[in-house]
């Protein structure tokens, strides 16, 4: 009687290893999650991303060329405008000045900042 438990047993712990290699030799056989789903889907994000990235960059450029391109035709317009070359009294500079510092983009500019410092309003 002690054969055939010892024998069972045997059979059982047989059985246990077979399904054992069977069931890990069929995981190791699938594709891994990583090979074929994510790696692909990150390459395609940073693909699109470095296109973006790139136009991005492109119409940036675009735009500070045109911005370029029409300030040096404003100043070509200016300087040759009819009296362009008369001087200026310094009250009227001065006006000026006042009124162009009062603009948010101008408040940095180090000829603004005894202007600003006076408090005054620009001259109407």
């Amino acid at each position: 009687m002690r054969w055939v438990l010892g024998s069972a047993g045997l059979v059982l712990v047989c059985v246990v290893l077979a399904l054992a290699v069977v069931g890990i030799k069929s995981c190791a056989e699938q594709p891994d999650i990583t090979t074929t789903v994510v790696e692909p889907a990150r390459e395609a994000g940073m693909a699109a991303a470095a296109v973006d990235g790139t136009a991005i960059t492109a119409k940036v450029m675009v735009e500070a060329a045109e911005a370029d391109t029409a300030t040096l035709e404003n100043d070509r317009v200016i300087r040759s405008t009819p009296g362009a070359a008369a001087t200026v009294p310094a009250a009227v500079t001065a006006a000026g000045l006042r009124a162009q510092c009062m603009r948010q983009a101008y408040s940095r500019d180090p000829r603004c900042a005894s202007v600003l410092a006076t408090g005054r309003q620009p001259a109407r």
